[in-house]
């Protein structure tokens, strides 16, 4: 994985425009998914097929892989989701699995009747407040952290996600970044998450490093236009 670079002067230079779109590094052994309906099903084939080549050892999964990422896809496309990045590894016999998602939504509010806010430390009080007040075995902690992109709130801990077809919870370890949109009140959420809850820690720093590469794009960015992901 290769980070992006943008420094504070260029930040500095575009905070007052809109940004067309972002980018955001993943690791080599992940694969970015195409959410396109029309494309998802041949491209994500392919992804499949160029990483057996690398991997012979992978192939007696094929089908199961790429039926795996084509469902993913589909609930992302399905969800908002606008860039969807999967790791799916086996370790000793073991499957280890982990996801980013990127969203674009709207502002959160301070309270109901508030305006909605994008300021890091407005969103880090609200988000406190919030989790101090929920009734869960599972605490959420929340930081501000520099990104590529500059401040952003993390969140961080143990969370319950239902499985539609058991109609179970499962427990996941999930690294949540709400990053501001540059002029205006939107945000970037970067959501990352693994069922591995016993590496937690190492997958913590993972996600990290992955989210510190994101960094927004504009129309007339001279390192080669719009783009989605690096």
């Amino acid at each position: 994985m290769t980070p992006a670079t943008h420094n504070a002067k260029d930040r500095a230079d575009t905070t007052d425009r809109m940004p067309s779109g972002f980018r955001l590094a993943t690791p080599a052994n992940w694969f970015d998914l195409d959410l396109d309906p029309e494309t998802r099903h041949d491209s994500i084939a392919a992804l499949v097929d160029a990483r057996i080549a690398k991997s012979p050892e992978i192939a007696p999964r094929r089908e199961e892989l790429v039926r795996m990422l084509l469902d993913a896809a589909h609930k992302a496309a399905a969800n908002g989701i606008v860039f969807s990045s999967i790791m799916a590894e086996s370790v000793d016999g073991a499957g280890m699995s982990a996801n980013i998602a990127v969203a674009l939504t709207a502002a959160t509010t301070a309270d109901k009747d508030g305006p909605a806010v994008n300021d890091p430390k407005t969103m880090a009080a609200f988000f406190r407040h919030v989790a101090g007040k929920k009734q869960s075995e599972y605490k959420q902690d929340v930081s501000i952290v520099e990104l590529d992109s500059g401040s952003a709130v993390r969140l961080a801990g143990l969370k319950e996600t239902p499985i539609e077809a058991e109609h179970q919870m499962l427990v996941t370890h999930t690294v949540q970044y709400f990053i501001p949109v540059p002029a205006s009140k939107g945000l970037a959420v970067v959501t990352c998450t693994t069922p591995t809850i016993a590496l937690g820690e190492g997958f913590s720093e993972l996600f990290d490093a992955i989210a510190s590469t994101f960094r927004w794009r504009w129309s007339d960015d001279s390192s080669g236009g719009d783009a989605t992901t690096s």
